[in-house]
């Protein structure tokens, strides 16, 4: 859920009610979807290559043409393919796949909006937002178990391998480590956060904004995953309990 932002606006911000919850039940219908690893890997496809065929899919995939098209079926009911045809005589391998633009595009909730809603609709669009970022994070979830199986591979390689060098091993399948940093910040400095985050973001769209405009279709095969935690908040729900404490006042007395 990204809260509004006056200096970020977004074309959705003017979606009325009930289209922000159409929006918001189909976006985590998708998100559900891509919880699951196999369907994860054809979109995370997609989004570095932009364009695929089901042969190309299946042989980056390493799965039958009838498996893929099983999957690919699920995300073209959410209606979030694009399906085109070669010249190839109508033949299944004619088809080429892509991702509907704005597929990855944020949405704002706007509480000043939501305040002048009634009460049964601004619960029911608070829940429908919650439950597109829950999903967002078991999408992400997906990604680091993906992350965790590819470094477990790596360690195996490594521990029954006899390369000669470090350097024969990172060309064999780590020539690019994941790479994570953290930050814990006061107040003041969540505040200087803010101010370098719009200028990061602002620098990121140009970038972005540059490559799509080329007419080849450039290979995008890296992520950036930027994630802000509100480390105090999150730590006062009680999991086992399943309710929400305040022993952070006990630091106060």
């Amino acid at each position: 859920m990204v809260p509004d932002d006056k200096k970020e606006k977004k074309s959705n911000d003017t979606l009325d009610s009930e289209n922000l919850k159409d929006f918001l039940k189909l976006r985590t219908e998708v998100l559900k979807i891509m919880a699951s690893l196999p369907r994860l890997r054809i979109i995370l496809l997609l989004l570095m290559f932009r364009k695929l065929s089901l042969s190309k899919l299946s042989k980056l995939l390493g799965r039958t043409k009838s498996t893929i098209s099983h999957h690919l079926k699920k995300l073209s009911d959410l209606g979030i393919i694009i399906t085109t045809t070669k010249d190839a005589r109508g033949s299944i391998d004619a088809k080429v796949y892509e991702l509907i633009p704005g597929f990855l595009e944020k949405f704002n909730l706007d509480f000043d909006e939501l305040e002048k809603m009634d009460k049964l609709k601004r619960k029911e669009i608070l829940h429908l937002a919650i439950l597109n970022d829950k999903w967002q994070f078991e999408v992400i979830k997906s990604l680091y178990e993906q992350s965790v199986l590819y470094y477990d591979a790596i360690d195996d390689i490594n521990i029954k391998s006899k390369l000669d060098s470090i350097e024969d091993f990172k060309n064999l399948h780590f020539k690019t480590p994941i790479q994570y940093d953290f930050w814990f910040l006061s107040e003041e400095g969540r505040k200087a956060y803010e101010k370098l985050t719009l200028e990061f973001k602002s620098k990121m769209k140009k970038i972005i904004e540059e490559e799509d405009k080329t007419k080849k279709l450039i290979e995008r095969p890296y992520l950036i995953l930027h994630s802000f935690f509100p480390l105090k908040e999150i730590a006062e729900y009680d999991s086992e309990k399943k309710q929400f404490t305040k022993f952070f006042k006990a630091l106060e007395s």
